[in-house]
């Protein structure tokens, strides 16, 4: 998420804007934004060798199955497309979050 110029190396980006090979959507922006924010943080500290490191999820979509339960898909991640086990069923916590 830094940006790769000398000139600014306390300069972040993320979001749609931030090559970080994650999908264009509000999920993988929230969690660079937490990563950037430790990392501007750490920066103002005058400690950046210890800046943190986005690594994108997997693509994939949560299905509720009622209020207890839902399956996640997850995109095929292995470079042949390939993936064993694209559907996984999660038991929730009855919270009605299907995130």
């Amino acid at each position: 998420l830094q940006i790769a110029d000398s000139n600014y190396p306390n300069l972040f980006a993320v979001g749609d804007v931030a090559d970080a090979g994650a999908q264009k959507a509000a999920r993988p922006g929230i969690m660079q934004a937490k990563v950037a924010s430790n990392n501007t943080e750490m920066a103002i500290k005058g400690k950046t060798p210890d800046l943190q490191t986005y690594y994108a999820d997997t693509p994939g979509i949560s299905l509720s199955l009622g209020s207890r339960s839902k399956v996640k898909f997850r995109n095929p991640s292995t470079p042949d497309g390939e993936a064993p086990h694209t559907l996984k069923p999660l038991k929730t916590k009855g919270n009605m979050n299907a995130g």
